[in-house]
Formats: C-alpha cells, sequence, structure tokens
C-alpha cells in the first residue's frame, strides 16, 4: 500500500508546526546519539580500560615488584651510557 503525498500532506496537517518540530527534533536526537554520544561511549570505556592497566601497574611498582620487560630496558637504556668517569 503506497503512502501519498496526500496522506503525507493530511498528516502534517493533522501535527500541526509544534508535531513537525518535535518529530524533526526526535530524528535529529537520535542521529547525534548513533554519530557521536556511542563512539563516545565506547572510546571512555577504552581508556578506563587503560587507566584501569596502568593503575594495576602502579601498584605493583609500589609493591616493589618490577616489571621484568622494563627493567631489562632499563639496563639496556644504561648500558649505552659512557661511564661515569668518561662522561663530560
Amino acid at each position: 500500500m503506497k503512502y501519498s503525498r496526500l496522506a503525507a500532506a493530511e498528516t502534517v496537517r493533522m501535527l500541526g508546526t509544534p508535531g513537525v518540530i518535535g518529530i524533526a527534533l526526535l530524528v535529529f536526537s537520535l542521529s547525534y546519539v548513533a554519530s557521536a554520544l556511542l563512539p563516545a561511549r565506547e572510546e571512555l570505556a577504552s581508556k578506563r580500560e587503560q587507566a584501569a592497566g596502568q593503575q594495576a601497574r602502579v601498584e605493583r611498582e609500589k609493591a616493589g615488584v618490577a616489571d621484568i620487560s622494563t627493567t631489562g630496558q632499563l639496563r639496556a637504556f644504561y648500558g649505552f651510557l659512557p661511564a661515569q668517569t668518561a662522561a663530560t
């Protein structure tokens, strides 16, 4: 069943200006939620996971349990530096 232009015009006339504005705002709101808020929520969840991982790492460091890969990287960095007597 086709929805004719006459029926659409009659529906708009029955709704009136406030009804048409309300429907337009509803459509705009739904498109805004889909395009802006949902991706932002996913990004926020990702950032929270990263923050929790960093917080756990800080707690391990405070407890004296060093991350093995970090310790190895630090030793390698110090290995590239000249000895203290050779440094000017």
